[in-house]
Order: C-alpha cells, then structure tokens, then sequence
C-alpha cells in the first residue's frame, strides 16, 4: 500500500541487505587496497626506473631505483621542474618532451643530469593508459655505454695496429670468400684506400682473375678448416708468402678467413743473391790453385776445398767435422804444429811451415797463412790458406849444401891468403934488416905494414861467421894496439889509445881500403904527433850518422900539422895516400883539421855503406 509503513520485519529485512552491501563494498575497497600496495610493491622494487606523469608532463609518481639512478626523489619533483633539472639543455629538453608526449613504445637512449651533477646513461620507452596517464620505464645502460666504448677503443687499437702492420691482413666473408675488411697496407700495395677493396675478390685486384688461383690459400683453408700457407707471384713480378686461418664459431662452423700477406720480393732477391754469392765463393775455394780449410773454434773443421783434398788424399767427407789433431800431422811435429795451431787461434794471423803427410804417408811441406773470421767483433771460424813449398823446400836445401860448401871454400881461401900475406910480411921484416938506409927501410916497414892491414882483415873474415863482412869495431881496436906495440915495443905506455866505437859490419871492397887507411893515419900519429919523449893520446870514433852513412874520425893531442901543408899533393905525412883512398875507392869525403903544439890533428872520414 502507498503511503503505508513498512513493517517491522520489511526494515530489518532492508537493514540486512544494506549492510551485506556495506559490506562487500568494504571488501571490496579492502581488495582494491591490497592492489594497490601489491603495486605500489612491485613498482618500488622494480629494477628499472618508473616514472608516471600526465598529459603536461607532470610527474605524477616515481620509484626507488628513479631515486636511486638520479637521486631525485619524489618531494623533488612536487617542488620543482624535474624535467628542466635532468635535460638543462632547452633543446635537449623539448627533444625529450616531444618523446614523451608522443608515448611510442620502444626505446630511446637519453643522457640526464643527476641531483650530484653527474650524466646518467639510460633507455627509455614509455605508454599511454586509458585514462590517459602515461609511464615511463628507463634502464641504466652506463655500464652498457663503458663496454661499447671499450669495444670502440678496443676496435680504434685494432685498426691502428693493424694498419701499422707492414703485412697485408684481410678478412674475407665465409660465404662468398669477398673481402669484408682489410688494412691501409693492402690498399698501398695497389695503389687504393682499403674502402675500395671491400666486397671483392683477391685474385681480381691483385692477379687480373676472374676466378681463384690454382692451390689459393685462402680457399683451402675454407675448404680444410685448416691454416694453410704459400708463396705466390703476382702478375707485376712481386713475390708474396701467404698465410691464411679459418675463423671458427663456437659451433665449430667457419665464419670468415684471415689472410695475413708478407712482400718477400726484396728478401727473394736478397736470397738469390746471397745463394750465387755462396754458389761463387764455393766455386772460387773448389777451384782455388791453393788447398783451403775453414775451422771451428773446438777446432772441428767445417769446410776444406777440393784442392786440399787433392793434395792430402783425405776427401772432406773424411775430415769434416773431424777435431785436432789432424790426419795429416806427422808423429814427430804433432806437439809443435798443436801449439802452432793454438796459438795463430788465439793471436791471430800467422805465416807458418809445417811438415804434413798424405794419406798413402809421402812427406809434404806447407806455408800456412792463416786469419780468423769475425762476425759483430766475435771470433767465429779460422780461416787458413796452404802453399805447397816441397819443391822449395828441397831447394833451399840443396842451396843451404851448396852454400856450406862455399863458405868452406871461401874460408880456406881466405886462410891461404892470410897466411901467404903473412909470408910476404915475413919476407919484408927479413929484407928490411939488410937494408943499410934508415929511410930505405922505413919504406920496407910500411910495406910491411900494409901487407898486415890486408892479412887482419882476411884473418877476421876467416874467424868471421859471415865470410861477406867484418866488424870494423873489432878490427880498429885489433890494429891499434898492433901499431903501438910496434913502433914503441919498449914504452908501450907512450901513446893512450881512446876509442868509441859503434858496431858497424864492413863489407871486404870497404874493409880493406878503410882499414889501409886507419893504419895510415895511426901510423902518421905515432911518427910525427908525438916528438923524442913527448907522451899523447891517440882518439878513435867510428859511428853509423844516418841509415847508411858511415864516420870514422882519428885524432892526436900531438904537435899537428904545418898551416901550409896541402895534403893532397905532399906525400910527406901520408896524407896523399889517405886521400886518394877515401876519395877515389871509398867514394867518401875527408876532412883535415890541425893547430900546432896546441890542439894537436883530426881527420874525420865519412862514406856511404849499403849495410852498415
């Protein structure tokens, strides 16, 4: 009924209903609650940034790891524009802001200012939802953006070195063998930037080809899987060595195929060179006249050329590598040549003869003229040249025989003539004691002395052991005294004899005249200088003055000469004999110099000598 009231059990039946709705509309708020807080959860501990913004680009709400990323919280972005604080570039900022208002899925990479000032590396992509509010999600890719920019340095370093190569590298695709990559040294030795290689073959650019070279590395390693490597030559003369290696996926499948290519054109014709320098040194030892051998520092021999081989009747597969002492030395010079050896090893060049034997035993001799061979200052071989002297040697002994039977020849010459001078002298001193005549047989004396000069020399000769020439030191002394003895036997210390003397070897064609020349000029001394009792002293100097240039000079303290003497035509002193001689026989100069009573006579001789 309208207008009627409800009864009772209708309100309380209303009443139920009402709060069975309360209820489940608490429930239900309870629910949407829980919801909410589930989100809320997931949201704050998603390890990705989230941001909620609105149609303005207001940020509505952010998460934990947007705080974390940025520092930015979310009291900072109700106070301020968090948008400006992260892009402060206005361009920068709008690029951005057009992103987000456009809420495209799929990723961007941005860089954003943090609360510290620092730049954050991130992607980002972002939703509309239906009710209009957008979100955005960011990742942190710094670590992203550090591994990419060290496998950019890392590509950077591998250019570089690989460009610093002097050796071609190129990597070739696995499905069509064309150059994907390669350095700066394959486009030089074409005369193209590397750019221009890509995406074609090898044997097009660098052979004129259209197909493969026949044994190509690069394609038998595509087909082996193997590294394979040859040496090639290119249509322009030059030589390559080729090396190439197949690139293998961890499947094991080929990816690619490096190929690493070396110019040997130069080190090639270096080899050849140095091979026909080899093959020329060896054919010019092999046909040397002289036998050669190479040494090592053990002594093991390491080369002997066939002349030697020859010679001793070894061949070199006998002796090479064989160590001192050798087959060729004799038992009896074995300690000898060993020595030898050592020491033109250790000293170095030497000039020596040895006596060697062959291998049927016949006796040869050799000159060995030796040097060692250094690399980079270190003694390395001993390199020794052979000359066969035998015939040499056997005429230096037939010359040796022939000369001791001439020198004993030549002495006994020389004996029989010292004594048929001594003879005659004999004959002399007998004849002059019948003569009535003091001066008749002064003139015997003189002869007589002469007649010994002669014999001395022949007599110093004989006793000499070379019968070529005598030393004149000896024989001045020798005549000296004999003059003195003779002419005062009773006052032998009347005259003092001086004498400095150098060694000096006269020849007999300079002995003889120089030695009738010092007896004249003593023999002048001991008549003229020293009058009645008077004593003096007689001088003698002989000297060698330059390389052939002999001096002789004899001097008295006695009376001198007259100022007017010309001793070269008075023949009262002597003096014309002495002249003649040294002038004429001698080849020589004279000098005469004298001062009566005071400095008393000097005459000073000089000649040249080949051999003094």
């Amino acid at each position: 009924m309208r207008g009627s009231k409800p009864t009772y059990e209708e309100l309380e039946k209303r009443v139920r209903a009402l709060e069975k709705e309360v209820k489940k509309r608490q429930q239900a708020r309870e629910k949407a609650e829980k919801h909410e807080e589930f989100l809320q959860g997931i949201i704050d501990n998603a390890p990705v940034m989230i941001v909620c913004y609105d149609s303005q680009i207001n940020i509505l709400m952010l998460n934990r790891e947007f705080t974390r990323c940025l520092g930015w919280t979310q009291e900072d972005a109700q106070k301020m524009d968090l948008m400006a604080a992260c892009c402060p570039d206005p361009e920068y900022r709008e690029m951005a802001r057009k992103y987000m208002m456009e809420a495209v899925m799929g990723w961007r990479d941005f860089e954003l200012t943090k609360k510290n000032g620092d730049i954050l590396h991130s992607s980002w992509s972002n939703c509309r939802l239906s009710d209009g509010t957008q979100i955005g999600i960011g990742i942190d890719i710094t670590q992203r953006r550090q591994a990419e920019e060290a496998l950019k340095m890392i590509e950077y370093e591998k250019g570089l070195i690989l460009d610093s190569m002097s050796e071609i590298v190129i990597y070739y695709s696995c499905t069509n063998l064309k150059i994907e990559w390669t350095n700066r040294a394959a486009g030089e030795s074409v005369g193209l930037s590397p750019n221009k290689l890509v995406g074609k073959h090898c044997y097009e650019i660098w052979h004129n080809r259209n197909e493969p070279c026949d044994g190509c590395p690069v394609v038998k390693s595509f087909e082996t899987g193997k590294p394979e490597e040859d040496e090639r030559n290119t249509p322009d003369g030059r030589k390559w060595y080729v090396r190439s290696y197949p690139v293998i996926s961890a499947k094991g499948a080929i990816e690619g195929i490096v190929e690493v290519v070396q110019n040997i054109t130069e080190r090639k014709r270096a080899e050849k060179v140095l091979r026909e320098s080899k093959e020329f040194s060896s054919s010019l030892l092999n046909n040397a006249p002289n036998p050669i051998l190479v040494i090592n520092q053990d002594t093991s021999l390491r080369y002997v050329n066939t002349t030697l081989e020859k010679l001793t009747g070894f061949s070199s597969a006998e002796l090479i590598g064989r160590k001192a002492p050798y087959p060729w030395w004799t038992e009896e010079t074995l300690q000898k040549t060993s020595k030898d050896l050592e020491k033109a090893m250790r000293e170095g060049a030497k000039r020596l003869e040895e006596l060697f034997q062959k291998k049927n035993g016949e006796r040869f001799w050799v000159e060995i003229t030796s040097v060692p061979v250094r690399m980079d200052g270190d003694f390395k071989y001993y390199l020794a040249n052979w000359v066969d002297i035998t015939e040499r040697k056997r005429a230096e002994e037939q010359i040796k025989a022939s000369l001791r039977e001439k020198e004993v020849l030549l002495q006994e010459i020389h004996h029989r003539v010292k004594n048929n001078l001594q003879v005659i002298s004999s004959l002399l001193n007998r004849k002059s004691k019948a003569i009535k005549y003091k001066k008749d047989a002064e003139v015997f004396r003189e002869c007589q002395n002469f007649v010994g000069v002669m014999s001395i020399v022949h007599e110093k000769l004989y006793q000499n052991k070379n019968l070529a020439s005598i030393n004149f030191k000896d024989y001045i002394a020798t005549v000296a005294r004999e003059l003195v003895r003779a002419y005062y036997p009773t006052k032998p210390d009347k005259v003092a004899l001086k004498f400095e003397l150098e060694d000096v070897s006269l020849g007999i064609d300079s002995a003889i005249p120089l030695g009738l020349v010092f007896n004249e000029l003593i023999t002048n001394s001991l008549k003229h200088a020293f009058p009645k009792s008077k004593k003096g002293e007689i001088r003698v100097s002989l000297h060698v003055r330059d390389e052939h240039e002999i001096e002789l000079v004899v001097s008295d303290n006695g009376i001198g000469i007259p100022k007017d003497l010309d001793y070269r035509t008075d023949e009262t002193y002597g003096l014309y004999l002495v002249t003649g001689l040294v002038e004429k026989q001698l080849q020589g100069k004279i000098e005469i110099s004298g001062k009566p009573v005071v400095a008393g006579t000097e005459v000073k001789i000089t000649f040249q000598e080949d051999n003094p």
